[in-house]
């Protein structure tokens, strides 16, 4: 699954059924490489615009990490936060410590391989060209997941 464009509608991320119409898709329809037969994808609700956004705490979802070398690890995951919500934090955490903690990190792109799930995390930094752009692995319970990729944004306020 990859997501890279601003989203104004709500989503879900659903079991692919014959009914489901494929234009529906927001995103990437995705198959497990488990089975070879559950197929996913993420519905774009046409009639749900997004009507709030919210911020959270970072640092409470990131509270009880630790550092390896170019990796961050959290192990104590509360179920009050999302997948989503976990990534981005921990990979701001991550370029923070790895990179530079005066870029006002942005996230840019999440590239999922399977349905996401909430686990013992692992982000592994993979590239990053300076601060323009930075590729991240995700694993989570010791399973690949993903990529996620962040950008430096600091310029763009001025």
């Amino acid at each position: 699954m990859i997501l890279h464009r601003k989203m104004t509608r709500a989503l879900s991320i659903v079991p692919l059924e014959d009914s489901f119409s494929k234009s529906a898709f927001a995103g990437n329809i995705f198959v497990s490489k488990q089975t070879k037969t559950d197929c996913w994808g993420i519905l774009e609700h046409p009639s749900q615009a997004i009507i709030k956004r919210y911020s959270y705490d970072e640092s409470h979802v990131t509270k009880g990490f630790f550092m390896g070398n170019k990796s961050i690890n959290l192990t104590s995951c509360p179920s009050a936060y999302s997948f989503s919500e976990y990534v981005v934090a921990l990979n701001k955490k991550l370029l923070e410590h790895t990179i530079s903690n005066s870029v006002k990190w942005a996230f840019t792109k999440l590239e999922l391989y399977k349905p996401p799930i909430i686990g013992n995390f692992e982000l592994r930094l993979i590239n990053n060209l300076g601060v323009k752009l930075t590729k991240s692995a995700i694993y989570v319970d010791d399973v690949f997941y993903g990529y996620i990729y962040f950008s430096d944004f600091s310029k763009a306020s001025q």
